[in-house]
């Protein structure tokens, strides 16, 4: 027979119904559902907490980073609804770029991490859709010259209520770009570089 190891006596989500499910990547998936109110979780199996390409497109959704820090190995589209702290406050990490349209994030805890392996971007392409985080780090571990540009067509804010950290490891060399495209940023904490980063910007951005 088949040896069975129970790792959990329980699982970490609530019970639900008229959930959506699937198996990708050699995982499997519980989407949403209803617990008494309309559920707006995702949960998956497997070690990690790692997607791929991802895209938020739900006006009346909000999605939280529940208990361990969420990771976004390729883009992450912020089409529309609201990544905030609503059920979780982990950390959030994306490695490709990360852009939107009528998409928000709301983040009132944690460290949004964007790591910078070969140039990126960072911002809402069009409208005036605020962005708020608590702490945005932009961070690059890879022995390579790489940059992330704000993004141009958005007129939002990028709100940061703590700090912003800009910082590399290793040989690499990072930019931070905000002069070409001049966004308003707005940081009530410390700006912080370290290693061989940059950050360009305006006068009248910053």
């Amino acid at each position: 027979g088949v040896d069975w190891t129970q790792v959990l006596t329980s699982s970490p989500w609530a019970g639900r119904g008229w959930f959506g499910s699937a198996a990708f990547k050699s995982q499997m998936w519980v989407i949403g559902g209803w617990t008494g109110a309309n559920a707006n979780d995702i949960w998956h199996s497997g070690l990690d907490n790692a997607f791929y390409n991802t895209t938020f497109n739900n006006s009346a959704g909000s999605w939280s980073a529940t208990s361990t820090t969420m990771y976004v190995e390729g883009d992450l589209n912020m089409s529309d609804g609201t990544i905030d702290n609503t059920i979780g406050t982990a950390n959030i990490e994306a490695r490709g770029n990360v852009q939107g349209t009528a998409g928000d994030f709301n983040l009132t805890s944690g460290t949004f991490i964007h790591n910078i392996i070969e140039d990126k971007n960072f911002g809402s392409t069009s409208t005036a859709t605020n962005w708020t985080f608590n702490n945005l780090t932009f961070q690059s571990s890879d022995n390579a010259n790489s940059t992330a540009t704000f993004s141009s067509g958005g007129t939002g804010t990028i709100n940061i209520s703590a700090n912003l950290v800009i910082e590399t490891n290793g040989g690499s060399q990072l930019t931070v770009d905000n002069n070409t495209n001049d966004r308003t940023l707005n940081v009530d904490g410390n700006v912080t570089l370290s290693g061989s980063s940059t950050f360009q910007t305006s006068e009248s951005a910053l």
